[in-house]
């Protein structure tokens, strides 16, 4: 089967507070990239579409699947790792309380920066791999959309290709970007990646 994996638009954030990721919004130029994705998902026809249920990803299915008669499914599966206990609270306080660690957090990078009580790096693949097993019995035979973050993206990339790219930033999907995987029975295998929405074919 046929997954395209659509990263949402970027987000209203203003680069000085962690967020509230289930309420983050899609930011002005988000918007009008979800927008320009609509032809690439029309070209696709995608039979099923399925959306992580943060805000950003949820408007982004809802504007990219728009030309196309099928219903956005919210999956719980599909969350970028995040911590929720860091929300509201600015760069500076979070530096402060836990030190060079939450450097590479703040600028982008989870992978190696770990809270007790949040949901861990390992946990959050298994998660993402848990729902890319079950794809083919709970969808097989259907074109899927896919839309998602850049985490459980590189996490896909990372089983495809068979290696583990903790803390490697060199697969990143830009923002509105599809990388196009094929489910088998024997796994996961990447067909394209980081494609703009004038790449995406039939």
């Amino acid at each position: 089967m046929e997954v395209l994996f659509l990263r949402h638009g970027h987000p209203e954030f203003d680069g000085r507070t962690y967020p509230d990721h289930f309420a983050m919004p899609l930011s002005e130029r988000g918007r009008l990239e979800a927008v320009h994705c609509v032809e690439a998902v029309e070209r696709f026809a995608p039979n099923a579409v399925l959306s992580s249920d943060f805000r950003r990803a949820q408007e982004t299915a809802v504007i990219a699947a728009s030309g196309v008669d099928v219903s956005v499914q919210l999956r719980a599966e599909l969350r970028e790792r995040v911590f929720y206990s860091l929300a509201g609270k600015s760069f500076g306080t979070i530096l402060s309380e836990h030190g060079p660690s939450a450097k590479l957090l703040l600028d982008g990078n989870s992978d190696n920066f770990d809270l007790p009580g949040e949901e861990t790096y390992a946990h959050a693949k298994q998660r993402v791999f848990a729902f890319a097993a079950n794809l083919r019995e709970n969808f097989g035979g259907l074109r899927l959309l896919v839309v998602s973050h850049g985490g459980p993206h590189a996490w896909l990339v990372g089983a495809s290709l068979g290696v583990d790219l903790r803390g490697v930033r060199s697969f990143n999907l830009r923002t509105a970007h599809f990388s196009r995987f094929m489910v088998t029975e024997r796994g996961v295998a990447l067909d394209a990646m980081n494609l703009p929405p004038e790449g995406v074919l039939h």
